[in-house]
């Protein structure tokens, strides 16, 4: 499994702890926004309502101004003085462009503007849906439409009137000046980036402070009324605009107020972002502050700590490094870690003056060992000078020579300062020498070649196979060169040690000698411990004959491993 730093668990545990008022803030925030878009759905109507006030009085007052003319007499009876009451009624009110008492069959009994002889609106298809039997009881507007006698684009507004048997009796009309409504709603003071248009219930445009906008936005779709979503439409230049329609006047005419979709939500937008931004800005900053911080307060002083422990590990537990800077907590623990250093410190010392301490006593044994062998071999050699029988001085010689591999054996080891291990290349050799030197009187009769290979033997392991060395060499020199080889050929006899295969060793000694029964006597002293030395070295002895006349000895065994603190040093 991959650790991962410091920096990164903290990092993560301060984003699962934040995360909760990032979610809370996101869900604050679209709730707001949710509100904040019904809000602004009640601003745009009531905008819409309260940019549309002049019009709707003027709405109002043709309403107001039939009621009080349907009162009349001569008006109600379509008299002699009906058109100047009509015509006197609206002179002072130029928005009204027309007004007339019409017939239930459709004809205009007087008018303020006269229509042609016999005019009749029957066949108006407004006039129709109003006079088909069930008229309304209430005023009622038109669609936008070009009046005929007024010769401008009006609206319509119709009072129907009843007998006292309550039957339809035809009705009141004025026709509102469409002009007049533009100017009206033209002189608004509306924010900027905002229009507003009046609609009639076919949802056309009767008038609006722009018409390109108005046009390309408002359409029949009443979803501005009910749908709690504000509907968007786009304008003729490609931006968004969200608009909302009213009923201004009942369901005949109404009110659109339209605003650039940027201005009407772009603070809102930007207060959403806040509650967005703002919990994604404190994890960030927090990020950044233990990303900081980490690196000041911990992670310098653990990278710190790191060298001296590595010192340690090298073996210098004197190093010390300044923590007056660090946290409390840290200053502890580098007091603990230079409490240790000191501690192994003190410890390696009492280890050394131990190790020194054995080391002396074991180079006093083998010192004294030394001594003592040299002694009996002193002895042997005193011994063997009052002995008058050859056979037995040559027992006794065989002895000082063994007794001499084991004091070699132990001269390496106090000469070396791992006495655990012994060198090949220093103990054979110098072993085969000295036997050389003591065996042959004659010089230059007798050579001896020494390919000895550099192994790392343990001294339980170098001491037997000296003392086997020692038996191979003392048999050659004893039994291969009874006389001088014929025609004065010198004596060659060569010892050679190698690792082949590795993990196992091969020492062998060979002869130009006459070989033969001397050397296979099993029966011999010689014979018997070399097989002894074999076996402890648990390894396997080879007697063969050289071609061209001679003998070779082999011994082959395993190399034990050194100890491990000898291998790592």
């Amino acid at each position: 499994m991959k650790r991962r730093s410091l920096r990164a668990s903290l990092i993560t545990a301060v984003i699962w702890a934040l995360l909760p008022a990032l979610a809370l803030g996101l869900a604050h925030g679209l709730m707001k926004l949710s509100r904040d878009e019904r809000d602004a759905q009640r601003q745009l109507q009531q905008s819409a309502l309260a940019t549309a006030t002049e019009e709707r009085n003027v709405i109002a007052g043709a309403e107001h101004l039939l009621r009080s003319l349907a009162l009349q007499t001569d008006v109600e009876n379509g008299g002699e003085d009906c058109a100047r009451v009509l015509s006197d009624a609206i002179s002072e009110l130029p928005y009204y462009a027309n007004v007339a008492r019409v017939g239930r069959d459709g004809t205009v009994l007087c008018a303020a503007i006269p229509p042609p002889p016999n005019w009749s609106i029957a066949q108006s298809s407004w006039w129709r849906e109003f006079a088909d039997g069930s008229a309304p009881s209430t005023f009622t507007l038109t669609e936008r439409l070009y009046g005929a006698v007024s010769k401008k684009w009006v609206v319509i507004g119709a009072l129907p009137l009843f007998n006292r048997a309550n039957q339809f009796n035809g009705a009141m009309t004025v026709a509102i000046d469409v002009a007049w409504l533009d100017y009206l709603v033209q002189s608004q003071r509306l924010p900027s980036d905002s229009v507003v248009a009046l609609l009639d219930k076919s949802r056309r445009i009767i008038a609006s402070t722009n018409d390109d906008v108005a046009r390309a936005i408002l359409t029949a779709d009443t979803t501005g009324e009910s749908n709690e979503e504000l509907p968007a439409a786009t304008g003729p230049k490609g931006e968004t605009w969200t608009y909302a329609i009213a009923p201004l006047v009942r369901e005949d005419i109404f009110v659109a107020f339209a605003m650039r979709k940027s201005e009407l939500f772009g603070w809102r937008y930007v207060d959403f972002g806040i509650y967005l931004v703002l919990p994604i800005a404190m994890i960030g900053l927090s990020c950044l502050a233990i990303w900081a911080s980490s690196h000041s307060l911990v992670l310098r002083w653990v990278q710190t700590l790191r060298r001296v422990a590595r010192a340690y590990a090298a073996g210098h537990y004197a190093a010390r490094v300044d923590l007056r800077q660090a946290p409390e907590e840290l200053q502890q623990l580098g007091e603990s870690f230079f409490a240790m250093g000191d501690a192994i410190r003190e410890r390696d010392r009492k280890l050394r003056e131990a190790l020194d301490y054995k080391a002396a006593a074991i180079r006093e044994i083998h010192h004294r060992v030394k001594n003592n062998l040299q002694i009996v071999m002193s002895l042997l050699t005193l011994q063997a000078s009052r002995l008058g029988s050859a056979s037995e001085r040559a027992a006794l010689e065989q002895a000082r020579a063994r007794v001499n591999a084991l004091a070699l054996v132990h001269n390496i080891l106090h000469n070396v300062e791992d006495m655990e291990l012994v060198d090949t290349r220093r103990l054979l050799p110098s072993l085969a020498r000295q036997l050389h030197d003591g065996m042959t009187d004659e010089e230059g009769l007798v050579s001896l070649q020494i390919d000895v290979a550099s192994l790392q033997l343990r001294s339980e392991q170098a001491t037997p196979l000296a003392l086997f060395l020692v038996e191979a060499l003392t048999n050659v020199y004893k039994h291969a060169f009874p006389t001088t080889p014929a025609g004065g050929q010198s004596i060659r006899i060569k010892v050679a040690l190698s690792e082949n295969p590795p993990g196992r060793a091969l020492l062998s000694v060979e002869d130009n000698g006459i070989g033969g029964a001397t050397m296979n006597d099993s029966g011999g002293t010689g014979s018997r411990l070399m097989a002894a030395f074999a076996q402890q070295l648990a390894g396997t002895v080879e007697i063969s004959s050289v071609p061209g006349g001679g003998t070779r000895v082999s011994l082959a065994f395993p190399i034990e491993s050194p100890p491990v603190a000898a291998a790592a040093q």
